[in-house]
């Protein structure tokens, strides 16, 4: 082996590679010129594990070093250009816990312990790199997860908090519940208001009445003089906290579909009222423009404004995303967006189809979302993934299918490209009555092939959007019974979990795809985001939780179940959130459903960031692998 200090290369090489670009200038330059680069044959070994400590840490210049278990040839993680490794032995000033071993002829840089300690104590922003767990060899910690994943809350004026508007804000106007209806009238002439909060005793919210409230009530003819504040009240009220974001306030009000909120001492119902918070406060911020679209897409009178509105949307919820507003925040407003848009469609297709429909539809009915968009989870416009569900005669699966079609085809015109496996409520196959449905699961149930499993990956993430909502639950009761009645099941549906191609080669890097197309590019969907939700749905399952149909939810609900994985389940959701940004961010960019992730579109810091968020997939494969033996099955 030869040594050959080059601090200019190594400055030059470094100032490239997270964390060291976070450094000054002046400690850069001393980091280098403190600094070796060694030459290693394919097979050296650079430590062994339980070897004590040498006083410098790694750094790969060129080549690829693994990450072995001790005694084992089982690679555990491997560097790369740019990784740090040995850097657990420098925290902890115990042996090397790994074997570093060369795979290929390799240049390793050497860098001075006790300067790199002193820069992990004086860097919060260099030390924070490696504390999160993204060095080679390295695991990151739960607490660190909200750090690496999260947005930028500060970007625009989504990241101002609510207790500017206490500033110079009116006191709320409140009254109570037996107050009758025409002094409320009078208290929003007085005061200019379009709501008064109704409160008990301890002036802690109990309901609101608005305006649309009153004036529903003459447009209906009853007597308002009749009536008191608890009649017509809506209750219990949505509540905030002063302490939380105006972004979180107007995700909140399109997550409700209300116009007022109400902001107590702890965002709860049972502290006082400290003001209310109305659509047009925050339609007056640029950063609320996001209501507007909402209020178009629920009144949208014709397709073609459905679809314009649709298309506003789309644009709205990506420069959100390129403000580095949180992807959970996103996700509730996209999903949001897409409940108002299928929801409006059916409502005009409804009433584009009343004459043929002879007489309006009744509630024995309900459109189903499926996939992605019945996880809540559907960000971008991909294929539609729906179904319906009906009581009663062949003359209103008649009606359905006519009902269902025009749909499909008006969801079409709004961007969501009609499904080319045509799992959509139009297709009879998937236009059934409650009856037909149960004996659709008994059978994949009970008969689990490949096909019937991989039907249940789409059709058990069902949710409902339109009509009747207890056809679906009481759906969702009847599965979970006909399940226990076959165990076996759970075991199918966790072989096909596990049945995903693998997210790293043999060597431990990104397995990115050899040839075709996408050669040297990853695919996100299959070896990252399916197999999580799938995870996800198998324990969800397990666990009987079937009001719950994103993957994060359902991670974090299974955590309070199984409180000795609750960390890995925890990073699982968090990794989870992180995957879906970056699929998000690379659809705009390159299209293509941001499934086939090229490797130039990450930076080096999220390169190390995405090899961590897959890590906790492995550990829940071996988890599932073992649970349900999925070995019995051929």
């Amino acid at each position: 082996m030869s040594t050959n200090p080059i601090a200019e290369r190594i400055f030059q090489f470094l100032k490239k590679h997270p964390p060291y670009d976070k450094l000054t200038e002046e400690d850069l330059e001393k980091l280098c010129k403190s600094s070796s680069l060694i030459h290693y044959s394919d097979g050296d070994v650079i430590f062994k594990a339980g070897d004590p400590i040498q006083p410098h840490v790694f750094v790969v210049f060129k080549g690829l070093v693994h990450l072995k278990w001790p005694n084992s040839q089982e690679v555990f993680d491997s560097a790369e250009p740019g990784d740090t490794f040995g850097i657990r032995a420098a925290f902890s000033g115990n042996p090397y816990v790994l074997t570093a071993e060369t795979a290929k002829e390799s240049l390793v840089l050497t860098l001075d312990l006790i300067f790199f300690r002193h820069l992990l104590n004086s860097n919060a922003r260099f030390s924070s790199f490696f504390a999160s767990g993204l060095a080679s060899g390295t695991i990151p910690q739960n607490h660190h997860w909200d750090n690496l994943h999260k947005g930028n809350t500060d970007a625009a004026d989504e990241g101002s908090t609510l207790d500017e508007i206490l500033k110079n804000h009116r006191t709320p106007v409140v009254s109570r519940s037996d107050d009758l209806l025409p002094s409320i009238a009078q208290l929003m002439i007085d005061n200019n208001v379009g709501s008064v909060v109704i409160i008990d005793e301890n002036q802690r919210p109990k309901g609101i009445v608005t305006d649309k409230d009153i004036r529903r009530i003459v447009a209906k003819k009853f007597d308002p003089t009749a009536l008191k504040a608890s009649d017509v009240m809506s209750s219990p009220v949505i509540t905030i906290s002063n302490k939380l974001l105006w972004s979180d306030a107007y995700i909140k009000m399109a997550e409700h579909g209300i116009r007022h909120l109400v902001l107590t001492a702890d965002g709860t119902d049972q502290t006082s009222v400290m003001a209310v918070l109305s659509e047009h406060d925050l339609l007056r911020r640029n950063s609320a423009q996001m209501l507007s679209v909402l209020k178009k897409l629920k009144t949208a009178q014709e397709i073609a404004a459905l679809a314009a509105t649709r298309q506003e949307a789309e644009k709205r919820i990506s420069n959100l995303l390129n403000n580095d507003l949180p992807i959970e925040k996103i996700t509730i407003l996209a999903n949001r967006v897409n409940d108002l848009t299928v929801q409006r469609a059916i409502s005009l297709a409804i009433n584009d189809l009343r004459e043929d429909l002879e007489y309006p539809l009744s509630d024995n009915w309900c459109w189903l979302a499926l996939g992605s968009y019945g996880r809540q989870e559907q960000i971008i416009r991909t294929d539609q993934d729906n179904a319906l569900i009906f009581t009663g005669s062949d003359h209103f699966r008649k009606l359905f299918l006519k009902l269902a079609n025009q749909v499909n085809t008006y969801l079409a015109e709004c961007g969501y490209e009609k499904c080319p496996a045509e799992v959509m409520a139009s297709n009879p196959k998937w236009c059934l009555t409650v009856e037909e449905w149960k004996k659709t699961f008994s059978h994949w149930i009970h008969e689990p092939d490949p096909k019937a499993v991989m039907h249940t990956t789409i059709f058990f993430d069902f949710r409902p959007v339109f009509g009747n909502d207890t056809l679906a639950s009481d759906l969702a009761r009847y599965i979970s019974s006909e399940i226990d009645t076959n165990k076996k099941f759970l075991t199918y549906l966790a072989a096909n979990a596990l049945a995903s191609p693998p997210a790293f080669n043999f060597f431990k890097s990104l397995a990115v795809e050899d040839s075709g197309e996408h050669k040297g590019m990853f695919d996100l969907k299959a070896k990252a985001l399916a197999p999580y939700a799938d995870c996800a749905r198998l324990f969800a399952i397990y666990h009987k939780i079937w009001g719950v149909t994103d993957t994060v939810s359902r991670y974090q609900s299974v955590a309070t179940l199984e409180p000795h994985y609750t960390d890995l389940l925890r990073d699982a959701a968090k990794a989870y959130q992180w995957l879906t940004k970056i699929r998000v961010k690379n659809a705009l960019a390159n299209g293509r459903g941001g499934r086939w992730l090229p490797k130039d579109f990450l930076s080096p810091l999220e390169r190390q960031i995405l090899k961590k968020a897959l890590m906790p997939l492995q550990e829940l494969k071996s988890i599932a692998e073992t649970r349900f033996q999925t070995h019995f099955v051929q």
